[in-house]
This record gives structure tokens, C-alpha cells and sequence, in this order.
């Protein structure tokens, strides 16, 4: 994904956005600041996370409208860059599957615990004692 198509599925999933700063090589991935990669987009909602934004190496930033943004890479200012991330997650690595309803053969339940019906339990859930 190109970072000019961000404007786009950002418009159509209903995130107002506009940008800051150059193109972006292909956006390859989404990443935390502090795990980002060249080709990974990333986001900053908070100033708390202004000094690990200076040494991000995310290759561009969705920020909120009147939030810091990075100085030296391209920036998508939104309302929302929280939904705005979720869209472009899903359109960079796609829905996940979601696992059947219910309780995993893998799931731990003590003899003692009582589930209710409708009840889910993952793979590798303790439940119980």
C-alpha cells in the first residue's frame, strides 16, 4: 500500500485526514513507534510519545489533528488515528479469522468451575482453580 492511498480508505471508513510531509515509500506493515520498521506506518495520540517518535524509524505516522508529528517523515493528521490505524490494519495485513465459538479442547477448566452455556474458552485458558 502506498502511502497516497491512505487519504482514501481513511475517507471511506469515515476518518477526516489530511497530510503532512512527502510520500512514503510502500507502507509494508503497522507498528508501535518503538517496534517500527522502514515501510511500517505507525501513530502517536499522545506528547507523552514524542521523544520515541525523534527516534522511530516508521517510514509514516497517523497523528491527531493537533498532536506533535514527526519532523523528518510524512504524517496523516486525523480526528481519530486510533480507528484511522485499525482501517489501515486491515487493509495492510487483512481481517483476522476468528476462532469457533466455544471452549477449546486446549482450554484448562478445573473440575470445580462451573461455565455457562454460550461460554468461550481460547486455547490455552486457565479457568477455575
Amino acid at each position: 500500500m502506498k502511502l497516497s492511498e491512505l487519504p482514501r480508505l481513511l475517507e471511506t471508513s469515515g476518518f477526516a485526514n489530511r497530510t503532512e510531509g512527502q510520500e512514503a515509500p510502500d507502507l509494508i506493515g503497522v507498528n508501535t513507534l518503538r517496534n517500527a520498521n522502514k515501510g511500517a506506518l505507525s501513530f502517536l495520540t499522545t506528547s507523552q510519545y514524542r521523544e520515541p517518535m525523534r527516534n522511530a524509524r516508521a517510514s509514516a505516522a497517523v497523528v491527531e489533528r493537533a498532536g506533535p508529528a514527526p519532523e523528518d517523515w510524512p504524517a496523516r493528521r486525523c480526528t481519530n488515528p486510533h480507528g484511522a490505524v485499525a482501517a489501515a490494519i486491515k487493509r495492510i495485513h487483512g481481517s483476522r479469522i476468528q476462532t469457533a465459538w466455544g471452549r477449546d479442547r486446549r482450554a484448562i477448566v478445573a473440575e470445580s468451575a462451573r461455565i455457562g452455556s454460550g461460554a468461550h474458552g481460547g486455547p490455552a485458558q486457565l479457568t477455575g482453580k
